[in-house]
């Protein structure tokens, strides 16, 4: 793939407690995208990233072992030729964070049940591959053909393949009581992933949208609130929202495992 036919999607870089991945999405042809570790110099050069390539490296093992699913992002392959990098799918209505800043006023309450359902369905597979996300959250989480896909594990980890990537979610999906990835914190996101489908707002952003938090200081300024109440073991009200028993109970650690939230919701919804 050449410079010249490459276009550069957006990509778009938050707030994080460690530093994040950057990298470069290009399509390489209708609705494939090639995810790369390189960077674009002000001469439209594209250049390596040598400090995140291993990342990469380890997000394609974790893609291979998760294989093909409906709620996983569909790996095509490893892109050989420079800028090597992961091959994946397009998905054709975005990200969830993306659709709810637009459109939130209209989702009903039918596709706000289905994907919460398909969350929980999604999770539990990783989980029962032996991986823990560690950056869950809606940005990372896809809708193609307007069901749910989870995407981004170039933090992520799995004790069985020796994989650490020592990522954490950002504020708001991660709780200050275990400043630790793992399956804990993927719970614990997950609860703030649920809440934000039903309510189309992260918690404790009421009546405002995420791109809202890319103003100067404004992630910083929410990360303090959140965190704080977090910490705490404050929580937003849910009373009256689809599966608020669960969420809750995804915040309060009142869940072993995600096989048992899944079974949960099931029941209930």
């Amino acid at each position: 793939m050449s410079n010249a036919i490459a276009r550069i999607l957006p990509y778009w870089n938050w707030y994080l407690r460690v530093p994040r991945l950057h990298g470069k999405f290009f399509t390489v042809r209708p609705n494939v995208l090639l995810k790369a570790p390189v960077r674009i110099g002000r001469d439209q050069t594209i250049h390596t990233r040598p400090n995140v390539e291993a990342h990469y490296t380890a997000e394609r093992r974790l893609l291979e072992r998760l294989g093909s699913h409906p709620r996983i992002v569909k790996y095509l392959g490893w892109y050989a030729t420079f800028p090597t990098g992961l091959i994946l799918q397009r998905a054709n209505e975005g990200s969830l964070q993306s659709f709810l800043d637009s459109s939130r006023d209209q989702i009903t309450l039918a596709p706000r049940r289905k994907w919460f359902l398909q969350t929980i369905e999604a999770l539990s597979y990783i989980h029962s591959r032996g991986i823990s996300h560690s950056d869950l959250r809606p940005d990372n989480i896809l809708l193609h053909n307007m069901d749910i896909q989870i995407c981004d594990f170039g933090g992520s980890s799995c004790e069985e393949m020796g994989v650490s990537g020592y990522g954490l979610p950002d504020s708001g999906f991660y709780d200050p009581r275990e400043a630790k990835a793992g399956v804990s914190m993927d719970i614990f996101s997950l609860g703030s992933v649920l809440y934000t489908i039903c309510t189309g707002h992260w918690p404790y952003r009421e009546g405002q949208v995420s791109t809202e938090l890319s103003l100067p200081g404004e992630m910083q300024r929410y990360a303090e609130l959140v965190d704080a109440h977090f910490a705490a073991g404050s929580f937003p009200k849910v009373d009256g929202l689809l599966g608020a028993d669960i969420i809750m109970g995804c915040w309060t650690h009142a869940f072993n495992c995600t096989a048992e939230i899944e079974r949960a919701a099931l029941k209930k919804l």
